[in-house]
């Protein structure tokens, strides 16, 4: 008797025959507003493979089409209200698609993360821990939007309880952390004077951090080993060097609009990316650039542990326009996720008096909140 194959193993001994693609950077991704992200940030670079994987059906079609490498798998799921109630289950399926991806030469995976449903958080989480157990060696950076406080509570105790295990169990070697809310009416200008709304500002800024990840990951590296997973971002797109004077001005400017709630710019590191136009080069070099960061950081007070900055990122164009993209590590938890925390709060007792969760999951929740947040 002959078994006919399914479609998706059809399609998977096609890519065994063809000449394997072996790329460096893997993007995962598994809501429409993460690939809305992704296809703006990523697209163009050079040996990346995009992984989708569906927490709804509701990706446009198109974005399939515009990339060359993309597996998509489909898991046959019943809803669920909570993540941890459906993340069971799902390792195998999921550990297959990235191993069919994965080889020696990928060196990085950026995961997606819009915390909008409980099954994209089952997938990311069973994801991050498939990733710590079978490629350590491999960095793996986390790109999280924090839920709207008016979100319901229900969908704000998924997502706290989510990064509570992700960063407790410190299963991503790097979370860079936005709030939506802020990222939705963020409006910006690019290098090229093009304007930035929203999560084009979020895809352009994401971009230069790849362009830059080679020399982020010795950074990455020695967070990890810090242990200071958590960062958040400090944004000064398209600003023109001429109206602020000087590059400390600019690196001023990224803390006036933030794109995470906090009280006072604490952090235990610092790195920062520049992207100038060709007719800065010789002005605005490597060197000059960690002058002028060294003097901010004296000027504002801070004492990180240690800081740094990357290459800039020369843009053929003539302007006087430039970008600054900060990445903080070690910073204050508990004003970011003040907002997520309370519907976490809210919602609890709900949870357990329904039986979604018993007093074991709480207790352990309750102690992951004392390790990561204080």
């Amino acid at each position: 008797m002959i078994l006919e194959k399914s479609v998706l193993e059809i399609v998977e001994q096609e890519i065994r025959d063809i000449k394997p693609f072996k790329p460096e950077r893997i993007i995962l991704c598994s809501t429409p507003i993460t690939c809305t992200v992704a296809s703006e940030a990523f697209k163009g670079l050079s040996d990346i493979a995009f992984l989708i994987t569906p927490a709804n059906m509701d990706i446009d079609g198109d974005f399939y089409r515009d990339f060359g490498y993309s597996d998509v798998r489909y898991i046959a799921h019943e809803e669920a209200l909570l993540w941890i109630n459906i993340s069971q289950g799902l390792l195998k399926s999921l550990g297959d698609m990235l191993d069919n991806w994965m080889t020696n030469r990928t060196r990085i995976f950026y995961l997606l993360a819009s915390l909008e449903n409980s099954f994209e958080e089952a997938i990311l989480y069973q994801a991050l821990s498939y990733l710590k157990q079978t490629r350590a060696d491999l960095m793996k950076v986390l790109i999280v939007l924090l839920p709207s406080r008016v979100e319901s509570f229900s969908l704000l105790f998924n997502a706290y309880t989510w990064l509570l295990k992700v960063l407790g169990d410190r299963l991503a070697d790097i979370v860079i952390l936005f709030e939506k809310e802020k990222v939705e009416s963020y409006e910006a200008i690019s290098i090229h004077g093009e304007p930035l709304k929203g999560l084009r500002a979020l895809s352009y800024a994401l971009r230069l951090i790849a362009e830059c990840d080679s020399d982020l990951l010795k950074y990455f590296r020695s967070t990890t080993e810090l242990d200071l997973n958590a960062h958040i971002p400090l944004l000064s797109l398209g600003h023109n060097l001429v109206t602020y004077g000087n590059i400390q001005n600019v690196f001023k400017a990224s803390t006036l609009r933030p794109l995470v709630n906090f009280n006072t710019l604490r952090a235990k590191t610092i790195y920062m990316i520049a992207e100038i136009s060709i007719n800065l080069k010789s002005e605005l070099t490597v060197e000059e650039l960690k002058k002028e960061l060294s003097k901010w950081i004296e000027k504002i007070g801070i004492s990180p542990l240690f800081w740094g900055v990357t290459e800039p990122i020369v843009r053929d164009v003539e302007t006087t326009r430039i970008s600054i993209v900060g990445i903080l590590g070690g910073i204050d938890l508990k004003p970011l996720l003040n907002n997520i925390a309370k519907g976490y709060a809210e919602f609890k007792e709900i949870a357990l008096v329904k039986e979604m969760i018993n007093r074991d999951n709480l207790e352990s929740i309750q102690k992951l909140e004392k390790e990561v947040i204080g």
